[in-house]
C-alpha cells in the first residue's frame, strides 16, 4: 500500500496532456546587466550544470532562450519562429549550453530558431489554461530570455525595442538593469523604448511589468527602489496620461552577496508578481485537482466512482431489508428479499 501511495504521489506531481501555451514572458535588458544571473538564481537546482545558460560576459549564443515545463530537464533547439507556433518542431537535443561557434556552424537563426530549456517547475504551468484557448486544459509558460542591447556584438540584439521586446500574447515583461546603470542615458533611452513598447503589446490583462535592478547593495535598496518605480511612472504617464493602468512589481537584488533565505524570498515575490494576473480567476482547492483534469482518458475516475456509488446504494437498500429497526438479523431467512430481482440481489 506504501508502494502504490508513493508511486501515486509521484504521477500527481507531474502533467498529464499538458501543451504549449501561447502566454510569454520576455527578459530584457542591457549586455551585461545581470539577465542570465537572474535566470540562473530563479531556476535554482532545477536546471542541471550543464544546461544553465551561459552570461553574455563569457559567450554570446544569439539565439533567444525559452524556459518551459518539461517532466525531465532537457535543452533543445526548435523551430519557432514567433509565440504564436504551438508544439514547435525540435531540431535538436544538446547536452550542454552551446557556444556562439557551434550555433554559426549549424545554421541556427535568431529570427527562426530557439534553445528550449524544460524543467520540471511547477511555476512554468498554467493550470488552468493560458485563457487564449478554450477550456482549462494545462498550459506550458514561456519565459523566454532575449539577448542583451548595446553589445557590440550582434545586430539581433540591436533591433527596435518593439520586435525584440514584447511578445504576442503577453503575461508580463521583466526588465533587468543594473544599479550603476540606472540613471544611465542609455538606459532612460531604452526604458523608454520599452515602455513604448509595453504599452502597444498584449496582455492577459493590464500592462505587466516585472523590473529588476541587480548588483544593488543593502543599503541602497530602498532608496534605488523608489527611484526605479519613479522612472517608470514618469514615462508611463507620458505615454498613457496615468500611471494605474500599469501593473509594477520592482525588485532590487545583490546575488552575489544574499543569504538563502532572501534569494528564497526573491524567488517567490517574483513568481507571485509574474503570475499575478492570473491569480484573480485561479480557483481555489487543492492544488492535484488541475492535474486530475489532465489525466489521461484510461484513468478517468468519474465513471468508476459513479459505478461505486451505485453498488454501495444498492448495498445500503439490501442491508435495510436485511434488519430490523436497523439492526441486523443473523440467520434471517430470504422472504424479505422475495421482491427483488436476481441482478438486483
Amino acid at each position: 500500500m506504501q508502494v502504490s501511495l508513493l508511486v501515486f504521489a509521484a504521477r500527481m506531481t507531474q502533467w498529464h496532456g499538458i501543451s504549449d501555451g501561447r502566454l510569454t514572458a520576455r527578459i530584457v535588458g542591457e549586455f551585461s546587466a545581470g539577465k542570465t544571473r537572474m535566470l540562473n538564481e530563479l531556476l535554482g537546482d532545477a536546471t542541471p550544470q550543464a544546461f544553465r545558460p551561459i552570461s553574455s560576459q563569457e559567450v554570446q549564443t544569439r539565439l533567444p532562450l525559452e524556459v518551459t515545463y518539461g517532466e525531465q530537464a532537457a535543452l533543445q533547439v526548435v523551430d519557432r519562429r514567433d509565440d504564436t507556433v504551438l508544439d514547435a518542431d525540435v531540431v535538436a537535443t544538446l547536452e550542454q549550453f552551446p557556444h556562439r561557434q557551434e550555433i554559426v556552424a549549424q545554421g541556427w537563426l535568431p529570427e527562426r530558431h530557439r534553445l528550449r530549456l524544460s524543467l520540471p517547475l511547477q511555476q512554468l504551468v498554467l493550470p488552468e489554461g493560458d485563457r487564449l484557448h478554450p477550456g482549462t486544459q494545462p498550459r506550458r509558460l514561456f519565459l523566454i530570455d532575449m539577448p542583451g542591447w548595446n553589445s557590440g556584438q550582434d545586430e539581433i540584439a540591436e533591433q527596435d525595442a518593439e520586435t525584440i521586446m514584447a511578445g504576442d500574447h503577453n503575461l508580463a515583461l521583466v526588465y533587468v538593469v543594473q544599479a550603476a546603470r540606472l540613471d544611465s542615458a542609455v538606459n532612460e533611452r531604452r526604458l523608454k523604448a520599452f515602455l513604448k513598447a509595453v504599452e502597444e503589446a498584449e496582455f492577459v490583462d493590464d500592462c505587466h511589468l516585472l523590473l529588476v535592478v541587480t548588483h544593488c547593495a543593502e543599503e541602497d535598496r530602498v532608496r534605488l527602489q523608489a527611484r526605479a518605480a519613479e522612472q517608470v511612472r514618469v514615462i508611463w504617464a507620458g505615454l498613457r496620461g496615468d500611471a494605474d493602468s500599469l501593473t509594477l512589481t520592482v525588485q532590487c537584488v545583490d546575488f552575489g552577496h544574499m543569504p538563502q533565505a532572501q534569494l528564497q524570498s526573491f524567488r517567490q515575490q517574483f513568481w507571485q508578481a509574474l503570475l499575478a494576473p492570473l491569480g484573480g480567476g485561479a480557483p481555489q482547492g487543492h492544488p492535484w485537482l488541475a492535474r486530475i483534469r489532465g489525466w489521461p482518458a484510461e484513468w478517468a475516475l468519474a465513471p468508476r466512482v459513479a459505478d461505486a456509488h451505485a453498488i454501495l446504494l444498492a448495498l445500503r437498500a439490501v442491508l435495510l431489508r436485511a434488519g430490523d429497526g436497523g439492526k441486523f438479523l443473523p440467520g434471517m431467512n430470504m422472504h424479505r428479499l422475495v421482491d427483488i430481482s436476481r441482478e438486483e440481489m
